[in-house]
This record gives structure tokens, sequence and C-alpha cells, in this order.
């Protein structure tokens, strides 16, 4: 072999060795990104295996063998006025003290939401139709014959859908709005609209983790009648247990995941030993063509020693 073919052949190997030694490391790198998946996967089977959920303890009497109920507790199943909470009243805050709730329909007293045409939003309330009937002078018998302080919820529907497109109740109403997101009804309180809140797993991840807080309205004296926190992780009627409905579900589904992934791993490493294969067959020619070139070029100058 001529030295200029040599040289030529030298630089194809060395080629073909820095393409070989690139793909190697493409390979180790997807390999560590599975790894790193794995390292996930694990991450939430576990986190899924251990998580823990808040339930409302509901006793049976004696003819049922005193056994017990647990159901899982939501916004709605707290607030609501239960006799498994011990007949109380409960509502959930932020830091600040105001009112959190899912949606503006939780609001106490809200009747309807308006849009204006500016993009504007008022909010009406039963205190807002009260207000209305107290001032009304019209002669419409279905709203002067009303007795504000014994309107049912189906009264205020009612008032609500006569008086809607009046001018002067729209006008009084352009006086009482609110943003987005902080509401100011009339009751005095500040609301807060959380739509996350109907969401189980975030509602009791907020609790535990003191993003939203609970206050239980308090009875037991005149003088101190009022809302007081409540500390429901500790509460008698909530239990704190693993929720385990979901191991079954999460197992299998871990067990895919990683049979996935230990068949990609597999692959690869297949892969990686072909490359390895084929980086030493050119080192090995590398290292001949080079020892060819060196006794080319001792020979060529020993002609001129």
């Amino acid at each position: 072999m001529g030295l200029a073919a040599s040289q030529c052949r030298l630089l194809l190997l060395t080629a073909r060795l820095s393409d070989t030694e690139y793909r190697a490391q493409m390979i180790c790198q997807r390999r560590m990104a599975l790894a790193m998946l794995t390292e996930q996967i694990a991450t939430d089977y576990t986190r899924k295996l251990n998580n823990r959920t808040l339930r409302h303890v509901y006793a049976l009497d004696a003819n049922q063998n005193n056994t017990t109920i647990k159901e899982p507790m939501t916004y709605y199943t707290l607030t609501a006025n239960n006799s498994a909470m011990g007949g109380g009243q409960f509502r959930v805050v932020l830091a600040d003290g105001r009112i959190a709730v899912p949606s503006v329909k939780d609001i106490p007293g809200m009747i309807s939401v308006l849009q204006n045409q500016q993009g504007g939003t008022s909010y009406v309330t039963k205190a807002h139709i009260n207000q209305y009937l107290h001032n009304y002078t019209g002669n419409n018998e279905a709203l002067t014959s009303l007795v504000i302080d014994e309107l049912t919820d189906d009264d205020y529907a009612t008032v609500y859908n006569l008086i809607k497109d009046d001018p002067d109740f729209q006008k009084m109403m352009g006086t009482v709005s609110g943003s987005s997101s902080v509401i100011v009804p009339g009751d005095g309180n500040e609301y807060v609209v959380i739509p996350a809140l109907a969401n189980t797993e975030y509602f009791q991840n907020a609790i535990r983790t003191g993003g939203i807080y609970v206050e239980q309205y308090q009875r037991n004296y005149a003088e101190n009648e009022g809302w007081a926190p409540y500390d429901i992780i500790d509460s008698p009627y909530i239990s704190d247990d693993l929720y385990t409905e979901d191991d079954g579900a999460a197992q299998a589904e871990y067990t895919a995941k990683t049979a996935v992934i230990q068949a990609q791993d597999k692959q690869l490493e297949m892969e990686l030993k072909q490359v390895e294969t084929q980086h030493q067959a050119a080192q090995t020619e590398y290292d001949s063509v080079k020892k060819v070139i060196e006794k080319n070029i001792e020979r060529s100058f020993k002609t001129f020693g």
C-alpha cells in the first residue's frame, strides 16, 4: 500500500472511530434518560401506594352491629350542614380571611351573575333583591304582595325573573360590582372563587399543606357566637387513612411502564454492543494502517540516510 493511499485510509478510519464514539455517547444518553424515567415512575408508584385521604366517619346504630361508614371528604360534604360532623357548620377560608368557594353559585345568597356591555360583572344576591323590593313603588301585585322576611329560594328566583330587565334594578346593580377573583356580595364578607376546590384531591392537599383553612360556626355561648378556626385533620369526625382503592391500578401501571422501559433499555444495550464491536474493529485496522505508514516513512528516510 502506498504512502498516500495509507494516509487516505487512516483518515477514513479516524472518521469512522469518531462516528462510532458519537453513536455510543448518544446511546448512553438515551439509556440515562430511561433510568431517570424509571426513577420518576417508581416515585409516582410509591406516592400512589402511600397517598392518604380524609374521610367523614359515619357511626351506625347498634341494630347495624355498631359499624361505621367512611366517605371521602369533599368541599361540598364538609360545608353541608351534616350531623356526621356534630351538626356543625363549616366554611373554607384563605390565610387572609377571605372565604374560598369553588364557583359563584356557592356564595350564600347568590342569585345570578350579570355581564354588562363594558365587560364588567355584577353579582345579584338575595340582599340586592330585598333592597329592590324595599324601595319598590310600582303596582305589580306579584311584587307588592311579597313579605321580604318570608321569601323562599323559589320566591327569590321568581322575583329575579320579574325584575331582571327593569331599568331601575339594572341601575341599582350597576353600583354593585366585583372583579373576576374577589366578590363582595353584600353580606360583609369577601369571597374568592377557586374552581379547583371542587376537585377532591386538590381540596384535601390544600388543607394538608395550609393553602386553605377550615372554620366552624360556634354556637355554644351567645357572647362567643361566630366563626372560629377548626382543626379538620385532628377532628373526631374525620379519619386520615391510607387510600388503598387505587393500589391495584397503580401496581398494574407500574408493571406495564417498567416492562416497556426494560425492553427499550435491552434494545439500546444490544445497539451499544454492536457499536462497540464496530469501534474495536476500526481501532484495530487503524493501528495496523498506522504501523504501515510508519514503516513506509522509515524506509523512505533511510534512503537519504
